[in-house]
């Protein structure tokens, strides 16, 4: 950097004024929430081991985890709409209610019993929630019983003065195992924050224990919602950012530089891959880092190793994808910069002996850390000034937080995460856009213009992709950022890399680890040496050098980007990717054979591929249903005018309540059970307002009608603080029974009473009802319920459903968890084929070896069809919109997400296909010359064996059938593109899987074991897609054996010869399949809609054979 004595004494005078002002001011530009944490961890944990043995709470043989849990969202409200700062820290000062407290869980592995004990950061017992079975034996005690035990149970170790608070809310839950639970819930008097805000707390007796007493805060709904819309401001912008960023940035900048300079043989490769595993495996680190606080959603259902299984998995997962995201943009930002700056350092050369220890790499770096104390100066500045004078808005934030100590080492987490952006941050928002518009400008005699232009992009850019945190006005951070951002760029554009680097790696460490610098707990001083060491580890790096040669290199000669020569092009090697292989004469499928498995595989079809009989056709179009529910929302009092919008869509959706009937008590009780207490297909017709006053746009109607018009069912949804009657108990009961024998013409007097539950609203009380059916199906396990919701005196609606037992739940959810590594595994395996064929495809692409013409015609007709895509399919985009944000964002948000999706799904789609065409391998000229007739052949015998397969398996539940092409704004083209996009897929999957094949074991010549194993990936792969796959492990293994054997026979003897016939055979399954469901006529227009999709995946079949075949 600058050589003057002058610059560097006035840069060091400057940083250190600025460290000291940051110091000094941090409060006033980022007040902070002084929460006295008296109780560390270990006392925490032993305060509540002492509770759990005194009153016998939670498992006898436990373990404990731990956190330090906030309510954020009662502080933002409280800041904004609820008095200030300074009212929401008289809550705990004021021993109001304690925001911040300490959570200790008790749990054991496959054990639903446990408990969860609250402290006050001063050690103070404040809460406890015991989690029973809902098969757990107790009492049935009377309402008056159970309230007498529960007031008794107040002892004095819980502080409860139950004098200050008003009883606002009870209910009352007989459990399945017969136990009755109370509930009692109540308010502080006198007390309110801001609009309908309130202090409240929760007393619920577990038969005749109290099993639960908990303080909460009441924040209103129209808080929330104006907060959400609010934020949409915020969140709007950083997705405009980071559109740009996944488009100019991600595709153009480093996927279409790295093709380019490929060409040029301007790539280093193996530096920044490493750098990238690096930077990776920190931040991997530091998630793993936390792994103490994840034993706080472990969910007991699963046995611990299962979900230490589910993290590890995870990490690897996210491993793989960070280290390749943060190497190929290292590439880059590298290769960019070394070609666009010819002065600067050649950055992978910095740490090298001889270069390192000199004075010029010194320089940069001291430079780095140096600046960042005027950042630092900066920020506190800036937020002072906006906050005092502009009145912007951050929501404060407490001086110390515990859980920072909860991890294994507390000092890794600000190294990790600020290695992560300080590297890759200037990587991406520097250099790959500066150096871009630089190599872009001396292509058109404009470098300064464009490096100008550039320079203004990046730091708004950078600035708005930062904009989603929680400040406000929405522009805050956009605002806040682009100086710095200039600031950053000037100095990459002067030096490089590494000064901004160091840079914003400094300045993140600072702020990230400042609360291990404010706190004062034991063992502090360790973690304060550790991120001062790995802080000024590029210091260290230097010094090393400086010692071990002796000596400062003044001038560096010779290692200047200019320096650096383009390598001489490699040799090419002339053995083809792709093998030859002797000729042979087919063994096993020869035409008569071939006819033979043909006829097996259309019969086992016939006898087996009968998965489409139970599913319901819809008699009704959409048209109908609008009018039908119209009609009943009229009979309801609601007549929606402009401001009302319409949207409707048809649910068709399983859930677990479907799987357990069908599991426990087979196809007869579900079909009995189903359109009454279980899914069946039916139109939503739902009328929300998008303008006007957010709070009133809580307000919904919702009308189902099922598939034939005979059943209809309205929901209204009140905003909370809408005015409305308290009824007492007895009144809201006898409303319910009488709305339940008018609308389901049922004696009332049947059902049994489960749960009466009140919630007092600001202006109303409201009351859920709930009953069990005990005379329409009789069902040992669940129980057949009715549920009926009350506004006020308003009957809001009401629904059935199956209840399904908790032990049901945690078996199915112990199951899935038990294969979710090997699905894992299975998945990835098939997404590396995928990702080999496009990363070769490229490559040769780089090469000019890659059929340009044919790409772009791809291209552009996948285009096409996502385009129509996105506007069939833009009704179900809204009908998932929330009033509470601005129609036109989430409107412009869903457009420009679809678009991109489309865009990049087509253009990896575009390069496997062209790729495909050059890749597959040929064995020269065969004494059976293959036919399209072959390939039909071998599909219907994969579709019969497919229809096998579904048969051995266990069904898991019933095929519901697929609707979705009625949710699109022209039916045909719903069920044309589902048909069309999945077979493409399914195709390109094959042809990856041969690909891959042929390179492993060059056209099964050599690494015969490893293409074996390949093989049985794949093979268990394609069977675990069935639901049933996993419930047992000696038929998934001999079914995926045996799968596995008939791809690697086909491979062998078949496919790796025809490639061709590829699209012919699953062509032909798709033609079958397509067919057989449209025959079930699902919905008006279903069969013919089924005959044209055939034709279509026909006429694609042959063309792409064409394809291949002329290859």
């Amino acid at each position: 950097m600058h050589r003057k004595s002058i610059f560097w004494i006035l840069l060091t005078i400057s940083s250190f004024s600025g460290v000291f002002y940051f110091i000094e001011n941090f409060d006033s530009a980022f007040p902070a929430l002084t929460v006295n944490v008296k109780m560390n961890r270990e006392m925490a944990i032993r305060e509540a081991e002492k509770l759990s043995s005194k009153y016998n709470w939670g498992p006898e043989e436990y373990k404990s985890a731990i956190t330090f849990d906030g309510n954020r969202n009662l502080q933002t409200f409280v800041e904004l709409e609820g008095g200030g700062l300074d009212t929401f820290k008289m809550l705990y000062s004021d021993s109001i209610f304690f925001p911040y407290v300490w959570r200790v869980r008790h749990f054991q592995e496959q054990n639903p019993n446990e408990v969860s004990i609250w402290f006050t950061p001063e050690g103070l017992p404040y809460s406890f929630s015991q989690k029973l079975s809902e098969n757990e034996p107790g009492s049935a005690l009377s309402r008056d019983e159970a309230f007498k035990i529960a007031i008794a149970s107040l002892k004095d170790e819980w502080f409860v003065d139950i004098g200050q608070y008003d009883l606002v809310d009870e209910s009352e839950k007989v459990q399945p195992g017969g136990r009755v639970d109370h509930t009692f819930t109540y308010q502080l008097s006198n007390f309110q924050l801001g609009e309908d805000g309130y202090i409240k707390l929760r007393l619920t007796m577990q038969g005749d224990r109290l099993g639960e007493l908990i303080h909460f805060a009441q924040v209103p709904e129209a808080y929330k919602r104006r907060f959400s819309e609010m934020r949409s401001a915020n969140d709007t912008i950083a997705f405009s950012a980071n559109i740009i960023i996944y488009l100019l940035y991600g595709l153009l900048g480093v996927m279409v530089s790295i093709f380019f300079l490929m060409r040029t043989r301007w790539i280093l490769w193996r530096q920044a891959i490493i750098w990238g595993m690096i930077v990776g495996f920190f931040q991997v680190a530091v998630q793993l880092n936390f792994i103490p606080m994840m034993w706080m959603e472990y969910n007991t259902a699963i046995s611990e190793t299962s979900f230490m299984m589910e993290i590890i998995f995870s990490m690897l997962i996210l491993f793989i994808l960070q280290s390749t995201l943060y190497g190929l943009s290292f590439v880059a930002a590298e290769s960019l910069t070394r070609k666009a700056f010819p002065n600067q350092i050649q950055f992978w050369k910095i740490w090298s002996p001889n270069i390192a220890n000199s004075t010029t790499v010194l320089g940069q770096t001291l430079g780095g850390y140096l600046i960042t104390g005027v950042f630092m100066f900066y920020a506190i500045a800036f937020y002072i000034f906006v906050t005092k004078n502009l009145n912007w808005w951050s929501p404060a934030d407490t001086s110390y937080d515990p859980n920072l100590l909860a991890a294994y080492f507390p000092w890794l987490t600000s190294i990790g995460i600020s290695l992560g952006a300080g590297f890759w941050e200037e990587c991406l928002f520097r250099a790959v856009p500066l150096a871009g518009a630089a190599l872009i400008g001396d292509r058109y005699g404009k470098r300064n213009l464009f490096i100008g232009i550039a320079f203004i992009f990046q730091a708004v850019v950078f600035g708005a992709a930062h904009a989603n945190y929680p400040v406000q006005p929405a522009y805050a951070r956009v605002v806040e950022l682009m100086i710095p951002s200039f600031l950053f760029a000037y100095i990459y554009l002067r030096f490089g890399l590494l000064p901004g680097i160091i840079m914003h790696y400094s300045y993140d460490v600072a702020m990230i680890s400042l609360q291990l610098f404010t706190a004062d707990v034991p063992g502090i001083y360790f973690q304060r040496f550790m991120v001062v060491l790995f802080l000024f580890i590029p210091l260290w790096v230097i010094l090393y050098f400086r010692f071990k040669s002796g000596k400062w290199i003044m001038e560096l000669r010779k290692i200047k980007n200019s320096n650096w020569q383009v390598p001489p092009p490699p040799i090419e090697n002339e053995e083809p990717v792709f093998y030859h292989y002797p000729q042979k004469k087919s063994v096993f499928f020869l035409r008569k054979n071939l006819i033979v498995v043909g006829v097996l595989g259309s019969l086992l079809w016939i006898f087996y591929g009968h998965s489409y009989v139970d599913q319901q056709s819809m008699e009704i179009s959409k048209t109908d249903a609008i009018k039908i529910a119209d009609e009943a929302l009229t009979n309801f009092g609601f007549s929606p005018d402009s401001a009302w919008k319409m949207e409707s869509r048809l649910n068709s959706v399983e859930r677990q309540m479907d799987r357990f009937v069908w599991q426990e008590y087979g196809r007869e009780a579900y079909l009995a059970l189903r359109g009454k207490y279980l899914s069946s297909p039916s139109w939503e017709i739902r009328y929300r307002k998008y303008y006007g006053d957010v709070a009133d746009r809580a307000e919904e109607y919702k009308c189902y009608v099922n598939y034939n018009g005979d059943k209809v069912n309205v929901w209204h949804q009140i905003p909370e603080s809408r005015v409305g009657l308290s009824l007492s108990e007895k009144d809201a009961r006898s409303l319910v029974l009488d709305h339940i024998k008018q609308v389901y013409e049922i004696d009332p007097l049947i059902f049994r009473e489960l749960e009466a539950n009140s919630f007092k609203k600001p202006n109303r009380l409201d009351w859920q009802f709930i009953y069990e059916d005990t005379t329409t199906y009789d069902l040992d396990k669940g129980q057949l319920r009715l549920t009926v919701a009350l506004a006020g005196d308003h009957i809001t609606g009401s629904f059935r459903s199956v209840f399904v037992p908790e032990s049901w739940k945690r078996s199915e959810k112990e199951k899935e968890s038990r294969w979710f590594p090997i699905e894992l595994i299975l998945g990835l395996s098939m997404t590396l084929s995928l990702a080999y064929v496009v990363v070769f495809g490229t490559i040769s692409w780089s090469k000019k070896k890659f059929n340009t013409g044919l790409f772009k015609k791809i291209l552009f007709l996948f285009i096409g069809i996502g385009l129509f895509q996105l506007w069939s399919g833009l009704p179900m985009q809204l009908f998932n919109f929330k009033t509470e944000q601005p129609y036109s964002d989430q409107l412009y948000q869903a457009i420009i997400m679809g678009a991109l999706v489309l865009f990049l799904g087509s253009l990896l789609k575009a390069i496997i296909i062209s790729s495909t065409k050059d890749m597959v391998a040929y064995g020269g000229n065969r004494i059976h010359k293959p036919v399209l007739w072959d390939g039909v052949f071998v599909g219907l015998f994969l579709v019969g064996g497919y229809a096998v397969i579904n048969t051995l398996f266990p069904t898991l539940g019933s095929n519901l059938g697929n609707y979705s092409p009625l949710n699109e704004k022209v039916t045909l083209w719903g069920q044309l593109y589902a048909s069309v996009s999945g077979y493409v897929n399914i195709v390109i999957g094959a042809l990856s899987i041969v690909i891959c094949l042929n390179v492993i074991t060059k056209n099964w010549q050599n690494k015969i074991p490893i293409g074996i194993l390949y093989t049985l990936l794949i093979g268990f792969s394609v069977i675990s897609q069935n639901r049933g796959a996993f419930e047992s492990i000696i038929l998934f293994l001999f079914i995926g054996c045996s799968c596995s054997a008939i791809f690697l026979l086909l491979y062998i003897d078949f496919i790796r010869y025809n490639p061709s016939l590829i699209p012919v055979i699953f062509g032909t399954m798709n033609i079958v399949i397509t067919i057989t469901s449209g025959s079930s006529n699902l919905y008006a227009g279903h069969l013919i809609g089924a005959c044209v999709c055939s034709i279509f995946i026909a006429g694609f079949s042959y063309l792409w054979y064409r394809l291949l075949d002329d290859s």
